[in-house]
């Protein structure tokens, strides 16, 4: 009788180490979401920094902001579809014509497997070049800005004052 009271007793035990571990990851769940970072250049942490400082002036101090929320709010602020300015401002910068060449030799191997003619000429123009610059020479109004679409009015945008 003795063995079954405390085999009750652990059972009782165990039930509420079960709940409370499970309440406990539920808890934790919400905040165990995977984090991905992005590294930003000084020159934009410094806007960054700016950005923060404007809120914190604005408000007194009443907001704290840290350097994640802000980026958090500007990506989640921008256009879910990125503008043409923003495909041009990308290509301009990021532009890779090695990589343009190892793509269209991928196309020719293909093309020769599958018994195709290849033209060299026509794989390299099917791809836009354009030069690019090594160093990205953005102006200030040149530089991505969030929308969150198009009709939005400016009272939502981000602004400098």
């Amino acid at each position: 009788m003795e063995q079954v009271d405390e085999d009750l007793a652990q059972s009782n035990i165990d039930q509420k180490k079960d709940r409370k571990s499970m309440r406990l990851d539920k808890e934790m769940g919400a905040k165990k979401e995977k984090q991905e970072r992005v590294t930003l250049s000084k020159d934009l942490l410094s806007k960054i920094d700016d950005w923060i400082t404007q809120v914190e002036q604005k408000f007194e101090g009443a907001i704290s902001v840290s350097r994640s929320d802000m980026v958090n709010h500007v990506v989640a602020e921008y256009s879910d579809r990125l503008l043409q300015n923003d495909f041009s401002i990308l290509k301009k910068c990021h532009l890779d014509e090695v990589r343009i060449i190892q793509m269209a030799l991928d196309k020719a191997k293909r093309a020769r497997l599958a018994g195709e003619s290849v033209d060299l000429s026509a794989l390299l123009s099917s791809i836009e070049l354009e030069k690019k610059s090594r160093t990205p020479k953005l102006k200030p109004k040149e530089t991505l800005t969030p929308i969150k679409n198009e009709s939005q009015s400016a009272e939502n945008t981000i602004s400098q004052e």
